[in-house]
């Protein structure tokens, strides 16, 4: 994807990764392929769109933690839904530990780390388990940079 703005090359990435391995399990709808470029391009327009106004209130609830107090409470509550479960910064949005994934344990058990769905209290970036896959190939690269350490702290691996 040469020419591409990095960002834009790997949101393009994951469709195409994403369609190739829905057609390889026979998937009939191959619009949600595209759900993590849909997200992407809106969470772009809804940057850009902001009123000074807006920047204003985001920038003091930056300020005073209440954007942190806020996010933190999110991830908290999903990560008592999806059990067991790790954060991860968002490939979407590019927040810094907003994902909040829930992972395979059958898959934990053979030293693999799998997410089954996710969600980013950020961008609002949400994966259902009907399609696993999509958060599998979204989150591959922060899967693989995290991998030891959470089989290290779920136990699976000493």
């Amino acid at each position: 994807m040469a020419g591409l703005v990095p960002d834009v090359a790997e949101q393009l990435e994951f469709v195409r990764d994403i369609y190739n391995l829905a057609k390889s399990r026979g998937e009939q709808n191959y619009a949600a392929c595209f759900k993590p470029l849909r997200s992407f391009i809106r969470f772009g327009l809804k940057e850009i769109a902001k009123t000074e106004s807006e920047w204003k209130i985001i920038e003091d609830a930056d300020i005073d933690g209440t954007k942190y107090a806020h996010e933190t409470n999110a991830k908290e509550d999903l990560g008592r839904i999806l059990d067991p479960s790790w954060v991860f910064d968002c490939p979407i949005c590019q927040g810094f530990e907003t994902v909040v994934a829930e992972l395979a344990e059958s898959e934990l058990i053979d030293n693999q780390v799998v997410t089954a769905r996710c969600a980013c209290v950020q961008c609002g970036f949400v994966v259902g388990k009907d399609a696993e896959y999509m958060s599998k190939i979204v989150l591959a690269s922060e899967i693989e940079k995290r991998r030891e350490k959470i089989l290290k702290e779920l136990g699976q691996v000493e």
